[in-house]
């Protein structure tokens, strides 16, 4: 039988970032790419969440290609669920975010707030174990919780409720025919669930990298049910822009995402072709997010991602009938107004697709 520690008091993560490195870029723009840099340069507040799936973005911060653009980027460290993040977009606290698709950005944009996704920074293979359910490491070695069956009766952290986050945890509970009915799901912070884990409080908690990996080095979790096994094809993050923004400097999104797309291709080229430079991309992560040991990097799984930055309609269209069907959305939403293509599609007249 599945036990939880007695008691929970509030879980807090906070967020130190380390002075980024000195790296040279694997793609010098082109004749074609080269376009005169905004002026005066324009100030944005980017929400930074310390994840290995903001990599393009940590890329393209070090390797100048913000500031080729004309940009200057100033990080806001923001690390909470979609609940936290989109308000803070639409408000103006920060004025680009990322997050996975989920219910409060669909139901924003039902309301006719204009907050659209523009491109993405992550996708999800069959081989993906960048993510999934980390599962106490204590229950893995006792048997308890080894087959997604025994997951019945288990308290879940998520990254916000009628999220992507939950949408997947419920596809991998489908493989043990099990339900929501079947398990209790908590709201938590990426840092929370790790202490939720260490103390007891949860069962498991749907996370990703650097937390898969921070959780299996404490001792607390281990990826039992890596994400690739349930969620191949399912959208995973994109990124946000606020209203003002939009309105106000349609050029500086269109820069924003072109440096982006750029930084993506560095970490693929790095990553998945081994064309570039390895050592410098995770120069980068140990940077920007909270797993700092070089070693760790050699077995973790990084994050899938689009060279192009596309952003997957179809994947994005189940999520919503998933939610509509859940009553976490008021109507079905038109997909149409969550994605605008024409900033990818700027970014990509200069860059060319590969």
């Amino acid at each position: 039988m599945l036990g939880l520690a007695a008691g929970a008091s509030t879980l807090l993560a906070a967020c130190q970032t380390a002075a980024p490195p000195s790296v040279s870029p694997t793609s010098p723009p082109s004749d074609q790419q080269a376009a005169a840099p905004l002026s005066p340069p324009v100030t944005l507040q980017v929400q930074d969440a310390g994840i290995a799936s903001l990599a393009g973005m940590y890329l393209a911060l070090d390797r100048g290609y913000y500031t080729e653009e004309g940009l200057d980027i100033r990080l806001v460290t923001l690390t909470g669920a979609q609940g936290d993040v989109l308000p803070a977009v639409i408000n103006g606290a920060v004025q680009i975010g990322s997050l996975a698709p989920g219910a409060a950005h669909f139901n924003a944009i039902a309301r006719g707030v204009p907050v659209p996704a523009v491109m993405s920074l992550q996708v999800i293979t069959k081989d993906d174990r960048s993510g999934g359910l980390v599962v106490r490491k204590d229950l893995v070695d006792a048997g308890q919780l080894t087959s997604y069956s025994q997951l019945k009766g288990a308290r879940i952290g998520l990254l916000g409720l009628n999220s992507t986050s939950q949408y997947l945890c419920e596809l991998a509970l489908g493989l043990g025919n099990l339900s929501k009915a079947d398990v209790e799901f908590v709201n938590l912070d990426s840092g929370a669930q790790l202490t939720a884990l260490a103390t007891k409080v949860i069962h498991a908690a749907y996370t990703f990298e650097p937390y898969v990996s921070q959780a299996a080095a404490q001792g607390s979790g281990v990826l039992q049910f890596p994400r690739g096994e349930y969620g191949a094809g399912t959208a995973g993050s994109v990124v946000v822009v606020s209203p003002a923004l939009v309105q106000a400097n349609r050029q500086a999104v269109e820069r924003y995402v072109t440096a982006t797309v750029r930084g993506l291709r560095d970490y693929y080229q790095a990553i998945f072709l081994h064309q570039g430079d390895r050592a410098q991309v995770i120069s980068s992560l140990i940077a920007h997010t909270a797993l700092k040991d070089p070693q760790a990097y050699t077995s973790m799984s990084l994050s899938t991602v689009d060279p192009n930055g596309d952003i997957d309609l179809q994947a994005m269209g189940r999520i919503a009938d998933y939610l509509l069907q859940n009553g976490a959305l008021t109507d079905k939403v038109d997909l149409s107004r969550v994605v605008d293509h024409s900033y990818l599609d700027y970014a990509l007249g200069r860059l060319g697709r590969v």
